[in-house]
């Protein structure tokens, strides 16, 4: 997996949406490059589109082949499924407190030294929805990961 040189700006999108959004899920689709098995690597990069037949993610080398994909945004299990195939192994923690603030914290599940470049977890800040607050909690691990080369 190579991850979108944007993963910064799809974060800032994440952070600003204020509920679910199939385009970002479409851009969390191609930032991650998680492209179906039907559709090959050598395909080239994935882009998301939004047109009027609807929003989905497809290559620019073979522009007929396009990919469904799962609703990141409006499912706490599609987001949680994403993680965890993401970053195996990883704990994570959902919140919403008696005034309403929602965040997601990702951990690693042990102390001990790992290749995960991130440190022992981070969060998401206060989100709209708990998808989002995982999606933005993910984000935030991809780009570290990404800006350490792992």
């Amino acid at each position: 997996m190579t991850p979108s040189p944007d993963l910064a700006g799809l974060l800032e999108r994440v952070k600003q949406a204020r509920g679910p959004s199939r385009l970002i899920d479409a851009e969390i689709v191609a930032a991650l490059d998680l492209r179906p098995d039907y559709m090959p690597a050598d395909y080239g990069p994935m882009v998301a589109v939004k047109d009027v037949y609807g929003t989905y993610v497809k290559t620019l080398d073979h522009p007929a082949e396009y990919a469904e994909f799962p609703q990141f945004s409006r499912s706490i299990d599609a987001a949680v499924d994403l993680i965890e195939k993401q970053l195996p192994g990883i704990a994570y923690r959902i919140q919403k407190n008696l005034d309403g603030l929602i965040w997601a914290e990702l951990q690693r599940r042990n102390q001990e030294p790992t290749v995960e470049p991130f440190d022992i977890w981070v969060e998401s800040g206060n989100r709209p929805s708990l998808p989002l607050a995982l999606l933005a909690a993910l984000l935030k691990a991809e780009l570290a990961r990404a800006e350490c080369g792992a």
